[in-house]
């Protein structure tokens, strides 16, 4: 087998994962090397090189949106507790917003 790359759906953004494919199953799914040799079924199949260096523009997606999101967090939450002071200061947001 040439070496494979796959991608397989996830539930969270980036909405897939992806890994370096050890072996093609006969019902068409593939056991990847990393995530316990989990078996997947495959939403996209590249050559492992196109993959990597898809997986990688992917990864710096999800880390730059991560980023974005907990700023927008942390600005939103000071905002509230900026208009309403009467939040309990032991709750986990405010925590957050520190």
């Amino acid at each position: 087998m040439n070496s494979l790359y796959v991608f397989w759906k996830y539930d969270l953004y980036p909405y897939c994962l992806g890994d370096k494919a050890k072996e093609i199953l006969p019902n068409g799914n593939f056991r990847v090397y990393g995530y316990q040799e989990m078996i997947v079924k495959p939403i996209m199949i590249l050559e492992e090189s196109e993959g990597i260096a898809l997986m990688e523009k992917i990864q710096e997606l999800k880390e730059n949106y991560e980023k974005e999101c907990s700023e927008l967090k942390t600005r939103y939450k000071k905002e509230l507790f900026k208009i309403a002071p009467f939040i309990p200061e032991h709750t986990l947001y405010l925590k957050e917003a520190e």
